[in-house]
């Protein structure tokens, strides 16, 4: 029971990640016609739902991802930086929020339950959550347009730093490590903390500056922003980025086989 309802947790923060990302689409004028949760395959069939006449939701059996689909990708390229910026760092936006959200949810329930054991400590932690999920809100644009590319960097070395020092397994989870996780869940508690877990991993994940990741995708548009770079040199650090989310994806795929066998 306790599996089922991390699993729906962890597709509505999949889910809320695209959401959110078509949500900043429609605001800047791009149309957005679908939207689905699941993995599109051509032979499988899926369960379409027309929630308006402009607007269809499609719910696919492999439950494995989430998108939104602008009725026209060159609308996007046409925007500036800012505006691409905030549509692609909208997902991480999300997934931090509810990540922060969780937390707290997670802290309130652990008063309501032992009141006793709280101290100044779990108020300031409390704080710190809700704290950061309104400034995550509020300041969401300035956030993609300028602080998500730094951090991206940041997150790249600690991660190649992780890697080398504690190796693969102590550092990636991918998803079957996840669901294996997700087993062994015997409470309502653990299943918000892990699908807290999840929502960050999200998060960050996406931070990379490796295309087509969030990260990468709003660091083409700076280097597209940049006229003085050439069109080959863009290229070639897209292309690098590409080819290192290869070999991430690839690490994470051998770490939790590796975790699975051990």
């Amino acid at each position: 029971m306790f599996f089922v309802i991390f699993i729906v947790l962890v597709l509505a923060v999949i889910a809320l990640h695209e959401l959110n990302h078509g949500r900043l689409m429609v605001r800047y004028g791009i149309k957005v016609p679908e939207a689905g949760l699941g993995i599109p395959v051509k032979f499988l069939p899926c369960l379409s739902l027309k929630i308006s006449p402009r607007f269809t939701f499609k719910l696919h059996p492999l439950l494995l991802g989430a998108y939104v689909q602008p009725a026209d990708e060159k609308e996007i390229e046409r925007l500036s930086y800012q505006e691409k910026a905030h549509i692609f760092g909208a997902g991480i936006v999300a997934n931090l929020v509810i990540s922060f959200l969780l937390n707290a949810f997670l802290m309130v329930a652990l008063l309501i339950i032992r009141p006793e054991r709280w101290d100044m400590g779990d108020t300031i932690y409390l704080a710190a959550y809700v704290i950061l999920a309104v400034i995550f809100l509020r300041f969401d644009k300035f956030l993609s347009k300028y602080v998500f590319p730094f951090l991206g960097l940041l997150l790249t070395g600690y991660l190649i730093w992780s890697i080398i020092h504690l190796g693969f397994q102590k550092s990636l989870m991918g998803p079957i490590g996840i669901v294996q996780a997700g087993l062994s869940i015997t409470s309502l508690i653990e299943a918000t903390a892990w699908a807290a877990v999840v929502s960050l991993g999200l998060g960050l994940i996406n931070l990379l500056p490796l295309y087509p990741l969030d990260g990468g995708r709003i660091l083409k548009a700076f280097l597209e922003k940049k006229s003085n770079l050439s069109l080959g040199i863009r290229n070639t650090i897209l292309g690098g980025g590409s080819v290192l989310l290869v070999l991430l994806i690839v690490a994470v795929v051998f770490s939790d086989l590796f975790r699975s066998f051990s």
